[in-house]
């Protein structure tokens, strides 16, 4: 089992190469909200086919 001294992880972690990951999936959650919100009806046409496509209707 591994020990972790919290007083000094915190300040391992917080490189700026982590810093830098953290400030791009914030960036990127912001972005899919907004392609969310403009491609509504795409999205739901494409969730339709993918929900009803697999089955065909003799």
């Amino acid at each position: 089992m591994r020990l972790f001294d919290y007083n000094e992880s915190p300040l391992a972690l917080l490189t700026p190469d982590v810093v830098s990951m953290v400030a791009d999936i914030h960036e990127h959650k912001g972005r899919q909200g907004l392609f969310i919100e403009a491609h509504a009806d795409a999205l739901k046409h494409q969730t339709h086919l993918r929900r009803y496509g697999g089955t065909t209707i003799r």
